[in-house]
């Protein structure tokens, strides 16, 4: 009769331990650590953010054209116009729309409410620089103009911490741009 032996297993040699434990390490590190980090922040520390969107076409009146979609355009008595709709563009992006902003909707304070997060808040990391240029910085990464050439259509978002503020502020950015 034939016996049935078990397979004897041999502890893993110290290298491929040592291999492992440096794999598990590093794992930790850069997975598992920053995973629960994001999870704590996004789950329960981060401010809610709403986004207020609306999409334009800027057209500028009739220009005497020669070319043949220029008569056919001829019947709307308005044509698309890049150069202006680039200019609208920098204007929203611009330090004087943020300055007309901040006067009319105090934008500066709407940013640094103590009820945003430290991360988000206009001057939380950043609170010894208050300045203006700071001011455009952060109004920078809560305003976006994108822009579609087959469409001619523009894209502007604007983010705040209240839907009221980001809508505000996109109406004004619309109001302003139309002038």
């Amino acid at each position: 009769m034939e016996q049935a032996s078990a397979p004897i297993s041999a502890p893993p040699p110290s290298r491929l331990r040592r291999l492992l434990r440096r794999f598990d390490a590093l794992f930790a590190l850069t997975v598992a650590v920053p995973t629960v980090v994001a999870v704590l922040y996004y789950g329960f520390l981060a401010s809610d953010v709403y986004i207020s969107e609306s999409r334009f076409v800027v057209r500028s009146p009739q220009r005497a054209t020669q070319s043949g979609l220029g008569a056919l355009l001829q019947g709307t008595a308005f044509s698309r116009s890049q150069d202006d709709t680039y200019s609208v563009h920098d204007f929203i992006r611009s330090r004087d729309a943020l300055r007309e902003l901040d006067d009319k909707l105090k934008l500066r304070q709407a940013y640094a409410q103590p009820a945003i997060d430290v991360l988000s808040r206009f001057g939380g990391l950043e609170w010894w620089d208050q300045s203006f240029e700071a001011l455009h910085r952060h109004y920078l990464k809560h305003v976006g103009v994108d822009y579609d050439s087959v469409s001619s259509i523009s894209v502007l978002r604007a983010r705040a911490y209240s839907a009221a503020d980001a809508q505000k502020v996109n109406e004004q950015l619309l109001e302003m741009g139309e002038r």
